[in-house]
């Protein structure tokens, strides 16, 4: 089995805005919005 620790450079802007995402609808207690972003950071990598 491999393991994958990095993610393709083109996909970093993405997976940094899904984490910003996240922070600000954590900040704002927005709970359904911070699962949303958490599930789509996590599926970025996969494709890389």
């Amino acid at each position: 089995m491999k393991f994958y620790t990095s993610i393709l450079k083109g996909l970093n802007p993405y997976y940094d805005a899904e984490l910003n995402e996240y922070q600000m609808a954590c900040a704002n207690g927005n709970l359904k919005s911070v699962w949303n972003h958490l599930e789509r950071a996590h599926i970025i990598p996969i494709y890389s």
